[in-house]
């Protein structure tokens, strides 16, 4: 069974009224294939804007696939229900190959039977493919609005390297009948919004770019330099460029007296290798493998930290990026790490073209240069983190939905 809450008073109202949304509640469904506590970007983006939803009033579900040993069902809290449909995954960060078809077909033939039952206003897929591809027939069979988000892995063209040719043949033909049947599609950012533009050139994405949760950062003046901490959060996979990352650290402990400690935050395929690289390290430097974290515990990390290394190949509007400027940190990045940030902002460090150790050492020497350009980069990440918050986000889908069932 499945408990759906009553609608939510007071508080919920009142932040209703500032989007003017009142007396507008929504039974809304969201359908996808991982959620916290798993995942990284995509999963964050949706528990942020699913709870966003249900505390100003209205009825949300979410259908997912869960990690094993999570309830089938369980009430995050009034008006938020989440709903497994099966719990099959372990790896915490990204699905294996066999767990990610699975997931499709467990959302394919187990979703429509809950979305019958709910009866929901609209139903939104996270990710074209699995949930928009499993799902897609049925909304358009029994005519229920149906928004697509797109997030990364579904945009043609994204990290082509990871599927290789046959991502570049299949994902445009299991996403194309979803798209062309969807109510709305939205990217989380400009890059994939451009990916999907580009290749199916009669269609219009909206972009809707990930927020941030604006805790209060520490005070620059109370942070210690007396040893340097650098971080990486995300999937320990080629993309992430984590390798290049380690060995540009150990470069940079080679040529520097300072203690280091470098933090690698998250789980994957070249974990093994990385140790084996970390064994032979100088005895400055520290290299701790956290593995998974929570977005609490993560959080608490930043707070610690002085830099934060993030050289994807390829990027949405990244979770952890927009984390590390909401807690002040200097960033190295390449440019599509940074492809959503406006022409002219204020970059808080360095955006790099070429991942050599050699350069990517160089490139921290650089942030630590003196602790003028640290506390000016701490102020210039706040302010950049200001521009997103995850109750824009919610405001921008919104506004977008208002749209869709308007035209129903």
């Amino acid at each position: 069974g499945f408990y759906i809450g009553k609608k939510q008073e007071n508080s919920s109202q009142l932040m209703n009224a500032s989007l003017g949304l009142e007396n507008r509640c929504y039974n809304i469904i969201f359908v996808c294939h991982e959620f916290p506590p798993i995942g990284g970007g995509a999963a964050t983006a949706l528990e942020n804007l699913s709870k966003n939803l249900a505390n100003i009033g209205h009825h949300v579900t979410v259908l997912t696939i869960g990690h094993s040993g999570a309830p089938i069902t369980h009430t995050e809290e009034l008006n938020l229900t989440i709903i497994s449909l099966g719990n099959i995954r372990k790896n915490s960060f990204c699905p294996s190959i066999l767990e990610f078809i699975t997931s499709y077909f467990l959302l394919k033939f187990k979703a429509p039977l809950y979305i019958d039952s709910l009866n929901p206003d609209v139903v939104i897929s996270f990710f074209a493919f699995p949930a928009g591809r499993a799902i897609w027939h049925h909304l358009h069979k029994h005519n229920i609005p149906h928004i697509v988000s797109i997030r990364g892995a579904d945009a043609p063209g994204f990290y082509e390297e990871r599927w290789g040719r046959i991502a570049q043949r299949l994902v445009p033909y299991l996403i194309k009948p979803v798209l062309y049947t969807a109510s709305a599609i939205y990217a989380n950012g400009k890059r994939l919004k451009n990916l999907v533009e580009a290749y199916f050139e009669d269609i219009k994405v909206s972009n809707i770019p990930n927020g941030v949760t604006l805790d209060a950062p520490p005070e620059f003046n109370k942070i210690s330099f007396l040893t340097y901490k650098l971080i990486f959060v995300g999937q320990l996979i080629e993309r992430k460029r984590v390798k290049e990352t380690l060995e540009g650290v150990i470069l940079f402990a080679r040529n520097t007296s300072k203690r280091i400690d470098f933090t690698i935050v998250g789980t994957g395929a070249l974990e093994t290798e990385l140790r084996k690289i970390a064994d032979a390290i100088p005895p400055n430097l520290t290299v701790y493998f956290k593995g998974y974290m929570s977005r609490k515990d993560l959080s608490d990390l930043y707070n610690q930290q002085h830099v934060m290394i993030h050289l994807s190949q390829d990027e949405g509007v990244s979770n952890t990026l927009l984390e590390a400027f909401a807690k002040g940190l200097a960033v190295l990045a390449s440019e599509s790490v940074v492809y959503e940030l406006s022409e002219g902002v204020q970059f808080p460090g360095t955006v790099l073209k070429s991942f050599t150790p050699q350069i990517i050492s160089n490139s921290i020497a650089d942030i630590f240069l003196n602790i003028e350009t640290l506390n000016q980069n701490f102020y210039k990440s706040i302010n950049i983190a200001k521009e997103f918050s995850w109750e824009k986000n919610t405001e921008k889908f919104l506004d977008l939905l208002e749209r869709v069932l308007k035209i129903k």
